[in-house]
């Protein structure tokens, strides 16, 4: 890469981190495999674990409730599989190993329902993508993979303390067919969130 294109990736860089934290509220998730499905994805075996930077944007304000955008950042991410697998994703060794991964979800909604006493729900969908050390799944499928969850969950105002937040989310990861191989994998996960920095509220 040369000066020229280092600049232009740098100057992007700062436009994207000053956008950023214009966020009205910017969340720290963290959380992991809580059961596996197969509702679109073939592997089994496998259990994923991962943490996040929230920066949500309202838009409106439905019902009375708060409708955000949202940017999460998923600096790290880890793929427990196999140590061997076949080509359709089998098992084909007893030990497991873990594969680092990390990416973002650029498009990412949230409706927080009116907030009652100290807590309120959320839903929640996100689409994004995650690239890995090494091939997942299958020895043909790809490091590069895209994401889609649907979930939701509480959030929690305790007093004199940030918000706190507790969610599910349904996780489908996959290549969509950009390699050989796209065995997939789905994943029901559970996660603990902290705001870091969040609006005043009495």
């Amino acid at each position: 890469m040369g000066c020229r294109e280092l600049t232009v990736v740098r100057l992007a860089c700062l436009v994207a981190i000053s956008f950023l934290m214009h966020a009205q509220q910017i969340t720290v998730i963290a959380g992991g495999t809580g059961g596996g499905g197969h509702s679109f994805g073939f592997s089994s075996d496998r259990n994923y674990t991962f943490g996040a930077v929230q920066f949500a944007f309202p838009i409106a304000h439905p019902a009375g409730g708060t409708f955000f955008y949202r940017f999460d950042a998923i600096p790290v991410s880890y793929l427990r599989e196999p140590r061997l697998v076949a080509f359709d994703s089998r098992r084909l060794s007893p030990d497991n190993h873990f594969i680092y991964g990390g990416g973002a979800n650029p498009l990412a909604f949230e409706y927080d329902t009116p907030r009652f006493h100290r807590t309120h729900p959320f839903a929640d969908y996100t689409g994004g993508f995650l690239y890995f050390s090494r091939r997942v799944f299958s020895p043909l499928a790809s490091q590069f993979n895209f994401t889609t969850s649907l979930g939701g969950g509480f959030l929690f105002q305790p007093p004199h303390a940030p918000p706190l937040r507790l969610g599910y989310r349904y996780t489908h990861i996959s290549n969509a067919n950009i390699a050989t191989r796209n065995p997939g994998g789905d994943f029901q996960l559970l996660y603990l969130g902290v705001a870091v920095h969040a609006p005043t509220r009495k």
